[in-house]
């Protein structure tokens, strides 16, 4: 039962919080810790002993664990879906990140700073993931020739050697008769 209980309904209080910022690994450390505690039990105010690792016990059950999911491969997941909606889907937020982070390079170029935001700073470690799996349709070339992955292969500018990359140039600037 107490599994059950975290599963769906522990788990899912911080989702909210997750889908809009990136905790730091501590507080998710200190959730799972909390989780934990509420599987085993306390006796006399004290915490009872722990039969198994929580990271044992985030395996799916036909690799021995009992089905919980990771709050690491949640915040994770959660990350890597800020990024996809901010390359994809045009937004206020979006918008607000390109202008504050990408006002001179194409967000695929750029290379945290240690005065960027926690946020910002977790999108820039997960771009790397995610960037493979997002391939830009070339239809009226209004992706950025070097930056967007059009080819299936990645970004252009690093199978490419050489200077002048520059973020404003679009694929339709190659484009004659369709």
């Amino acid at each position: 039962g107490k599994i059950t209980l975290i599963k769906h309904v522990l788990q899912s209080i911080p989702i909210y919080t997750l889908s809009a910022l990136n905790l730091p690994k501590g507080t998710i450390c200190l959730i799972e810790m909390h989780f934990a505690n509420f599987l085993w039990g306390t006796s006399d105010g004290k915490n009872k002993y722990h039969w198994s690792k929580w990271e044992n016990l985030c395996f799916p059950k036909d690799e021995g664990g009992v089905g919980i999911r990771s709050m690491h491969d949640i915040s994770n997941s959660l990350i890597l879906k800020r990024w996809w909606r901010f390359r994809t889907q045009p937004s206020l937020w979006a918008d607000f990140l390109m202008k504050k982070y990408c006002k001179r390079s194409h967000p695929v170029s750029k290379v945290p700073r240690s005065a960027d935001s926690h946020n910002w700073k977790s999108l820039m470690k997960i771009k790397a993931q995610a960037e493979p799996h997002i391939i830009w349709k070339v239809q009226e070339g209004n992706s950025s020739f070097w930056w967007d992955n059009w080819t299936g292969l990645g970004a252009f500018a690093k199978l490419c050697q050489g200077p002048g990359k520059s973020p404003k140039i679009l694929i339709n600037s190659f484009i004659q008769n369709g």
